[in-house]
């Protein structure tokens, strides 16, 4: 799998900061990956990307989701980001 920019809501998407997460996780090559806040998916999908091009690793994502009062996803419109980008066996 090849990187591409994911078309998810983020800041990160006009300057393709994913590419930046892609090939930082690719370098590293972690074992487990801790995300704190991730939103509508961006940055998640990027590192899944990386995992599954690694194939090992594991992200866990940590958010507020529909208990924070301001801009959030839903857990499960997140879900089915990683999903539609085909990360959902690296992601957690």
């Amino acid at each position: 799998m090849s990187y591409i920019n994911p078309k998810i809501e983020s800041s990160y998407y006009d300057n393709d900061l994913g590419k930046t997460i892609y090939e930082w996780v690719l370098k590293v090559k972690p074992k487990i990956v801790i995300e704190f806040g991730c939103l509508y998916g961006y940055s998640t999908v990027a590192i899944g990307m990386a995992l599954k091009e690694l194939g090992q690793g594991k992200l866990k994502c940590y958010d507020l989701w529909e208990d924070y009062q301001y801009k959030h996803s839903t857990i499960q419109q997140t879900i089915e980001k990683v999903k539609e980008y085909g990360v959902e066996d690296y992601v957690e």
